[in-house]
């Protein structure tokens, strides 16, 4: 077993078992550490601080409402295909010119010929 009551600030920072603590809210730490805690009132402060720094060092995730995420999603789907539509049509059409201008051009020489 280790011995907390040694512990400064960064160690209880650095140890795994305290971080599963902190960060995973584990019931079995948690009886083992309200237990360590009372048994060392003199050391709270340092815990408190340790726990501070784990917290804080966490990255925020922001929570999505997957209703509000669908809907996200329709919006960037029905953008993104209104532009790739003008872009077809543009294609198309600029198809059908070059088709018809070369069709001109040929039987222009073959009529001139």
């Amino acid at each position: 077993m280790k011995n907390y009551s040694q512990y400064r600030v960064e160690d209880f920072v650095l140890d795994d078992y305290f971080r599963d603590w902190v960060l995973t809210k584990s019931t079995k730490c948690e009886a083992f550490w309200q237990v360590w805690i009372k048994n060392h009132p003199e050391k709270r402060g340092v815990v408190e601080e340790a726990r501070e720094i784990l917290l804080a060092l966490q990255p925020e995730h922001p929570k999505i409402n997957p209703r509000e995420l669908e809907e996200g999603f329709r919006e960037i789907s029905f953008v993104y295909n209104r532009i790739i539509g003008r872009h077809k049509k543009f294609i198309n059409r600029r198809l059908i010119l070059l088709v018809a201008i070369s069709l001109i051009l040929i039987l222009s020489v073959f009529f001139l010929c």
